[in-house]
């Protein structure tokens, strides 16, 4: 088996496969219109474009999968913001949902201008830098350390701001993760340790949980917790017999917050890390 959690993800993501299963399992703890979506434009980036923002307002979104969710915050930006137009630069190692974000923006050619790297955050060129909003959504854990905090901090102007967003160590998918990721001798690099880092560079940053709480049906759950554990697991859920099957899929229901006669409730708090 690989012993590296942060080469198996980019295996299993480089897969239209691993990719069904990633926005099947977004879907579930998200939502269908992505509460991650609305809470990045709402806290985050709509605050940025109401500072009175003129002219071209260049973005930087580092890990950015099949673009659907940068694509869903231009879209809202540009209701609330017509006159401003956008340079996105989007880098994303997945071969297949690089392709797929090739055909996202296209929803978005009128007033968004596209350019895409697909390779690793380590080997993108990104020396031009200087753009106002850099985003990293769920795509620190495929670093390898911490010397990649130089580089995000380069890639902002002056005035620009940086925002990470990560699970936090105490709900949901940390707690299925620390489970699943334990065979792995390099685990991924998480929240914690990217707080430490940052402390360690001496950069200055805030940092808000953001709690969202999802439900799952009572006859939906054996559905759901096969797709969260296949996710966390990177396939290797299909690989387990029986028995260990159903010793997970009960770890997963002592993960609900509260259960009733129609399903389950669970809490799956974000970071959200600026500076």
């Amino acid at each position: 088996m690989n012993t590296s959690a942060r080469s198996q993800y980019l295996s299993y993501l480089d897969s239209s496969a691993g990719y069904d299963t990633y926005n099947q399992f977004k879907k579930y703890l998200y939502g269908e219109n992505d509460f991650l979506v609305q809470k990045i434009y709402d806290d985050v980036l709509a605050p940025v474009l109401s500072k009175g923002h003129r002219g071209v307002f260049r973005m930087c979104d580092i890990g950015g999968g099949d673009g659907k969710r940068m694509v869903s915050l231009l879209q809202k930006a540009h209701t609330n913001f017509p006159k401003i137009r956008f340079e996105v630069l989007f880098v994303e190692p997945s071969k297949y949902a690089f392709s797929q974000a090739k055909k996202s923006f296209l929803q978005v050619a009128e007033f968004a201008q596209f350019q895409g790297q697909n390779c690793i955050f380590e080997n993108a060129d990104l020396r031009n830098g200087q753009y106002d909003f850099v985003l990293f959504i769920h795509s620190i854990f495929t670093f390898s350390n911490q010397t990649n905090i130089a580089k995000m901090c380069n890639l902002k102007r002056k005035s620009g701001l940086v925002l990470v967003v990560s699970n936090s160590e105490k709900t949901f998918m940390s707690k299925l993760n620390q489970r699943m990721h334990k065979p792995f001798v390099e685990k991924r690099y998480e929240t914690p340790t990217f707080l430490e880092d940052l402390v360690k560079a001496k950069v200055f940053y805030k940092a808000k949980e953001k709690p969202n709480i999802f439900f799952v049906a009572k006859n939906d759950f054996h559905v759901f917790a096969e797709t969260v554990l296949t996710w966390s697991s990177m396939r290797r859920y299909f690989d387990f017999n029986i028995q260990q099957k159903i010793a997970l899929h009960d770890f997963v229901l002592s993960l609900s917050l509260l259960s009733d006669e129609s399903g389950h409730w669970f809490e799956e708090t974000e970071v959200f890390i600026t500076f």
